[in-house]
């Protein structure tokens, strides 16, 4: 990495080795490694945004399905969802229909 930050800067890289790099890319090799410790603070960054929005207003972030549904319905293919079950997801702002006592 130092031989990339030397090249960035414009000082003269001399004897420095430029380092392994990946075989068929050819990229530097600490850019591939950087992918997980670049992915781990992203996913604490998330984190921490979704911690603070429930700390201010107590609400999760939420998928809503029916919005994603919403491109296929013009498509003429089925869309399987691998199980048959017939249950149905409400969405958090509506409360479940009354079944009565079981």
């Amino acid at each position: 990495m130092h031989y990339a930050v030397f090249q960035a800067l414009g000082l003269d890289t001399g004897t420095l080795p430029e380092g392994p790099t990946t075989p068929d890319l050819e990229w530097p090799t600490w850019i591939v490694y950087s992918a997980v410790p670049l992915g781990s603070y992203l996913m604490c960054f998330r984190f921490l945004q979704v911690t603070w929005r429930f700390v201010r207003t107590g609400e999760l972030p939420h998928h809503d399905h029916a919005k994603s549904r919403a491109s296929t319905r013009g498509s003429r293919a089925p869309m399987s969802t691998g199980s048959r079950s017939t249950t149905t997801c409400t969405p958090r702002h509506e409360a479940p229909p009354d079944r009565g006592p079981s």
